[in-house]
């Protein structure tokens, strides 16, 4: 496949990262909170809260899922498209904080902003 037939194949993914389930205690977040990414920018006006050190566990794992990459193929679900990380914070027993349960779900990205992309390759 040439570069330019790869690159009209090409997808990208909105991620909505919400906050599944919190165990523990967490400062930042509650259960509902919401993350939007369209790599490589956060959508802040679509962003309840932000945690570096949440996101620092998530980041490995956010331009894969943006870029096609199914979160099965990542160990992120067993089945489906729905991929689900947790947070670093080991929970109340060791830091007196909680982990939280993010689920990221993923939407294709609208034709104009694609090519917009591509023009930008």
């Amino acid at each position: 496949m040439s570069d330019k037939s790869k690159l009209n194949s090409f997808k990208l993914y909105r991620l909505e990262i919400k906050v599944k389930e919190i165990r523990g205690n967490c400062p930042v977040f509650k259960e509902g909170d919401k993350i939007t990414i369209e790599e490589p920018k956060l959508i802040l006006k679509e962003t309840d809260a932000f945690c570096i050190h949440a996101f620092g566990s998530m980041l490995s794992m956010l331009v894969p899922l943006s870029r096609g990459i199914e979160p099965k193929e990542v160990g992120l679900c067993k089945e489906g498209d729905i991929g689900y990380l947790q947070c670093l914070d080991p929970g109340k027993e060791f830091t007196g904080g909680g982990t939280v349960i993010f689920q990221i779900k993923r939407t294709v990205l609208k034709q104009e902003l694609l090519n917009k992309i591509k023009k930008e390759r």
